[in-house]
């Protein structure tokens, strides 16, 4: 009988192995989730968030945005995993909403922003400055 040869892995290199996986997945995971909740509150207080698949040419503008624009996942993943896991939020507007100043603090969750529409809210023009220079990439208008 012969015996078939099977690589020895140590249990420290195993272990360095199941948390580097660890790692690799739930860093992804984790932002997904705190999109989401930031993603939440902009639709509680009564605001819309916009996916990039919304934006199909990749420009972020209102006349760009396509309602009924469909992620290129399958139904099924998006409803097991979740769209945030997926997709980027890359358009908000709280528009015409009253907003305490404490609440924007949300956005700063979504690192993919690049438009946040604040006209017509209670929000300093010191707070928007701020988000503008906190998040390079995001446009901001007061």
């Amino acid at each position: 009988m012969t015996r078939r040869w099977l690589p020895r892995v140590s249990l420290r290199a195993l272990l360095v192995g199941v948390a580097f996986v660890a790692v690799f997945i739930c860093v992804p995971i984790n932002r997904a989730r705190r999109q989401q909740i930031a993603a939440d509150r902009v639709r509680e207080l009564g605001g819309l968030a916009w996916y990039d698949f919304n934006f199909p040419e990749g420009k972020y503008e209102a006349q760009d945005f396509a309602p009924f624009g469909e992620s290129p996942y399958p139904e099924w993943l998006l409803s097991i995993t979740g769209t945030d896991l997926w997709h980027d939020v890359v358009y908000i507007s709280l528009g015409g909403i009253d907003i305490p100043d404490q609440d924007v603090s949300f956005v700063y969750d979504i690192p993919s922003l690049r438009k946040l529409m604040l006209h017509s809210t209670n929000i300093p023009e010191k707070t928007c400055r701020n988000i503008e220079l906190q998040m390079p990439g995001c446009d901001v208008f007061p």
